[in-house]
């Protein structure tokens, strides 16, 4: 699920709720939550002040302060891959 799709969701908007407050078609919606096409800069913006989140939020940009931390000790992105891959695998396999 990207991003898009999460906080309208989590804000119960239906992608049509969305797409008539945006003045667009819910088709539109639909594109920029499959990624067959791109929003806007204006665009963003107003989603963003709908959800009031920021940009990076939507756009799932991290921070130096997003980077998950072990005792003040930052994880490395590639760190980060190696255990979401991990929390993947079936239990079975983990065991």
């Amino acid at each position: 699920m990207n991003k898009l799709t999460y906080f309208r969701k989590i804000n119960n908007y239906s992608q049509q709720e969305l797409a008539n407050i945006l003045g667009v078609q819910r088709a539109t919606v639909s594109m920029w939550e499959t990624g067959t096409n791109q929003m806007s800069e204006e665009t963003i913006l107003k989603i963003c002040e709908i959800f009031k989140i920021s940009s990076d939020e939507l756009l799932n940009i991290e921070t130096k302060n997003d980077i998950p931390k072990i005792d003040d000790i930052f994880i490395s992105e590639k760190e980060m891959k190696i255990i979401r891959r991990y929390r993947s695998f079936n239990q079975e396999l983990k065991d």
